[in-house]
């Protein structure tokens, strides 16, 4: 079973990927948690948002970002509601401190101190 920093990563990244396939396809309206185009730039957007992950409070506004979008999505489109509805659940297992891909006994936590805001880089 992999453990150790390279298996956090991964999991942060394979999270990452979860959010942006969350909010790919979502309205204009919707504030994402990067700049780029979703399909376009997908890696880049994985990217932007693997960074953010390890800033406690960027986590809390991305997941209450997703929240509104979530509610929108119910009698939508059927192909875009398995994804918000695995970004959504994944977002909420790192929140609570539950999300693992390799279902490790110690899941990837969410980091609790102030991380710098390199996140912003991203996003504006």
């Amino acid at each position: 079973m992999p453990t150790g920093r390279p298996c956090r990563e991964y999991e942060r990244e394979q999270l990452a990927r979860q959010i942006v396939n969350f909010f790919m396809d979502t309205p204009e309206d919707v504030v994402r948690p990067f700049s780029q185009n979703a399909i376009a730039d997908y890696w880049e957007c994985v990217k932007a948002v693997t960074v953010q992950l390890s800033d406690a409070d960027r986590v809390q506004e991305i997941y209450q970002n997703m929240l509104p979008a979530w509610g929108a999505t119910k009698g939508r489109r059927i192909g875009t509601i398995p994804l918000r509805k695995q970004g959504i659940e994944a977002m909420r297992a790192y929140l609570d401190g539950t999300y693992s891909v390799f279902g490790l006994e110690k899941p990837l936590q969410m980091p609790t101190a102030q991380a710098s805001p390199v996140w912003q880089q991203y996003t504006t």
